[in-house]
């Protein structure tokens, strides 16, 4: 009786909406996080540099994601939102706060390669050979993101850290 009442209660659907809204929400607060570092370190060329290409990447995953959100749907979540809310709580400064930012970011980075992962995985069983295409290409553009974020880390790291400021 339990399981009759719970089963009409609880209506069955797919959930790849959900995913492809997460990546997407994702993609869209990595973004506007790799704006707001840029901005709050203007004297950091190398900084301006590198946010501008690494939010391009998001930009482009945000806009190939469309037609499947289209296709199959696309939940909104406020997940990635609030994520970006306490990972940058406030504006910071100076080396440790580039650091700190740094780091942030690669949290960031990480969550889009899970739900990358989940939607290559959904897209698979979907045998939706372009959703797949497409996941590989914003696969190893959200590698590229991670990489030039763990280079930046460990250069900053050591002399961040160590010496007096």
């Amino acid at each position: 009786m339990t399981d009759k009442m719970m089963s009409a209660a609880h209506t069955e659907r797919s959930r790849v909406s959900d995913y492809i809204g997460m990546l997407d929400d994702s993609n869209e607060q990595f973004a506007a996080a790799c704006l707001s570092v840029s901005s709050n370190h203007l004297e950091e060329t190398e900084i301006q540099a590198g946010m501008r290409k690494l939010s391009e990447f998001s930009n482009e995953a945000v806009a190939t994601l469309k037609p499947f959100g289209e296709k199959y749907g696309r939940h909104e979540t406020k997940e990635s939102e609030k994520l970006r809310g306490t990972l940058f709580p406030a504006a910071r400064a100076g080396a440790f706060g580039i650091l700190r930012d740094l780091h942030a970011l690669f949290v960031m980075a990480s969550e889009i390669h899970v739900a990358l992962a989940i939607v290559m995985q959904a897209s698979k069983e979907l045998r939706d050979e372009e959703l797949l295409g497409n996941c590989i290409h914003m696969d190893e553009q959200n590698k590229r993101q991670q990489a030039w974020l763990m280079t930046q880390i460990e250069h900053r790291a050591s002399h961040t850290l160590v010496v007096p400021q």
